[in-house]
């Protein structure tokens, strides 16, 4: 332990052995008044500015400098003073004439040593502004978490930068590929590229007009816009450089990083995040708000509406199938925001989006069928004609459509009444000595599909199909009932358990089996489509408006329908094929299928519009 202190010089200090100690008398100080900070400061500030003005003039030309000039009465202490004012100030203490082979620098930017060049950025912008002006002040922000500097200093470039010992690093696209992207004619259709800083400035080294090395640079800086204002000590001349063009008044960086956060479906929280944490100067929250409510949100629901018109447009004028389903904003019964989406089951694309606020129909129970109510509204008024609806079982829609839509046939989603009778089903096959049902459940779900595809939609058909069950697993199969009078399935030679007439287990099976609420549900399962598509369309909505964040209601109006329309291009996508030209299909295992696996086919990539961009 006393090597370690030793090495790292913590030794403790020793008295010397001839040495006499000092007894000093104490006596009371008497305490110093001190003046207030901001005076101090003030006195310093002014001092300051004629410091400068004696050292560069020679002389104490005004009376302020002539003061300051009496104030120090010896030469150390004139000294200590400019010192303290070139080491605070960081003034660039140069003559009057310049010499190409002696630059008097106070901080100079060379490549060798200086890790970043002493520039003081605005960062961050919450206005959207014109154009700056000639002049190169500071351009203040409205935002007060964006702690914003300013944003004049100057560039000093050093004539020692050297890159022989730099590394050139290339990416794979070629040089011709670059060139060709210069003939654009939008900017969102330009390349855009990462430049940094230190780069950047050595393109500013030397002067635009007569080529004269160490011009002076002063930068400005508007959330992803650069301004580098140029002057030049040699022949007085100036240079103006925006890093951008302009969309109206508006920097085109900042707009286009406003509009991909929004039609990626992405947060400005954490694109912004992942933008400061990587050091490039980006736009502020505020900013994308006013970007979203000025021009994004306008932009989407006139695109919606043109997408929207063009489908209604080409919908079957003989009537359409179609299948409905809500989604509310937060998990609980009590959002906010509640969606309703009509899907059109022959060409699997929404047709109709309708929002929803709770305080508009009471609470969020009743969105759902208002948000039905809107969107049958909206056909109608469209003339499209709704034949057959498909939705789930809620007993409001049920009642609403046996009364006010006479001339539609209403079926139920299948995946939901198989939901609810797998998990009664579960729950039973958990019961002391009930191990049985749980071997039979997959079978009697699977039965349930079966029953709905084949009736054609017949209802007495699909139940007695149904009924069958009873007497199938019991080992009975024939004489079930003058519909279905037989199973249609081949004769079983594999030995089976099969349940017993008479126990418990199977009473209590039956019970469930035969349930009037489920048999009524049973004769109304749809034959012709599901509302899976729907769900998929939700997941999509998931990404463009996930429930753990809050969206106000322009908000999260534009991002469902830019989920539509992202799920209209990509929901007829076709399948991804290898090498080789044949499809590709992947092995999944899902947690509802309980550790038994399906197979999957893989489709292409999906679009994000980069074709509308």
């Amino acid at each position: 332990m006393y090597d370690i202190i030793s090495n790292f010089c913590f030794r403790k200090p020793k008295l010397h052995p001839h040495a006499v100690p000092t007894i000093h008398v104490s006596e009371v100080e008497t305490p110093i008044p001190t003046k207030r900070g901001a005076f101090l400061k003030r006195e310093k500030a002014r001092r300051t500015q004629a410091m400068k003005a004696i050292y560069r003039t020679g002389s104490a030309a005004t009376p302020e400098a002539v003061a300051v000039t009496n104030h120090f009465h010896d030469a150390a202490t004139l000294t200590e003073t400019v010192e303290m004012v070139n080491e605070c100030t960081c003034t660039d203490m140069r003559p009057l004439t310049r010499n190409v082979r002696v630059q008097a620098h106070c901080k100079g930017i060379n490549k060798g040593f200086q890790v970043s060049p002493p520039l003081n950025h605005i960062g961050i912008q919450c206005d959207i502004l014109k154009p700056p002006l000639a002049s190169s002040s500071p351009i203040p922000s409205d935002d007060e978490d964006d702690n914003i500097a300013d944003t004049s200093e100057s560039y000093e470039p050093s004539d020692m930068d050297s890159s022989s010992d730099s590394v050139d690093v290339r990416d794979e696209e070629s040089e011709s590929d670059l060139e060709a992207d210069l003939t654009y004619e939008l900017p969102q259709q330009e390349t855009k590229l990462i430049v940094f800083f230190s780069m950047l400035m050595q393109l500013f080294n030397v002067c635009h007009k007569c080529g004269t090395k160490g011009a002076r640079v002063t930068t400005t800086v508007i959330g992803t816009l650069i301004i580098l204002q140029q002057k030049c000590g040699h022949c007085a001349g100036e240079f103006r450089w925006h890093s951008q063009p302009y969309i109206g008044d508006i920097p085109a960086g900042n707009l286009l990083l406003s509009t991909a956060i929004l039609f990626a479906g992405a947060t400005p929280s954490k694109i912004l995040r992942v933008l400061r944490f990587w050091g490039v100067s980006a736009i502020s929250p505020a900013t994308y708000f006013n970007h979203q409510k000025t021009y994004l949100n306008r932009a989407v629901n006139t695109i919606w509406t043109q997408h929207q018109e063009g489908l209604l447009k080409s919908a079957n004028p003989n009537g359409v199938s179609v299948a409905g389903d809500a989604r509310c904003d937060s998990m609980g019964h009590s959002a906010k925001y509640g969606s309703y989406g009509l899907l059109d089951l022959d060409r699997t694309k929404i047709i109709a989006l309708e929002l929803i606020q709770s305080n508009e129909t009471g609470g969020s129970y009743g969105m759902e069928l208002e948000g039905l109510k809107r969107g049958l509204k909206r056909l109608e008024n469209s003339n499209i004609k709704v034949t057959t609806l498909v939705t789930d079982r809620h007993l409001q829609i049920q009642k609403w459509v046996r009364e006010k839509c006479t001339a539609t046939v209403h079926y139920f989603d299948i995946w939901h009444v198989a939901k609810g009778l797998k998990k009664r089903l579960t729950t039973l096959s958990k019961k002391k000595g009930y191990s049985l049902v749980s071997k039979w459940l997959r079978s009697i779900v699977n039965h349930l599909y079966w029953v709905a595809v084949s009736s054609n939609g017949n209802g007495e058909e699909a139940l007695a199909k149904w009924e069958s069950v009873a007497n199938h697993i019991v080992g009975i199969h024939e004489g079930h009932s003058s519909t279905f009078p037989k199973c249609a399935h081949p004769p079983i030679v594999t030995e089976r358990e099969w349940f017993t007439a008479g126990t418990p287990v199977y009473e209590e099976l039956s019970d469930i089996l035969e349930s009037s609420y489920l048999k009524k549900d049973i004769k109304k399962l749809s034959p012709i489509g599901q509302t899976s598509s729907l769900e998929g369309y939700h997941s999509v909505v998931n990404h463009f408006a996930p429930k753990m964040f809050h969206f106000g209601y322009e908000a999260m109006r534009s991002r469902l329908r830019l989920a539509a329309m992202h799920f209209n291009e990509n929901a007829n996508r076709a399948q991804a094929t290898d090498k080789s030209g044949d499809p590709q299909y992947s092995i999944c295992f899902p947690k509802a299928k309980q550790g038994h696996h399906t197979l999957r086919k893989i489709m292409s990539n999906s679009t994000y519009g980069e074709k509308h961009m």
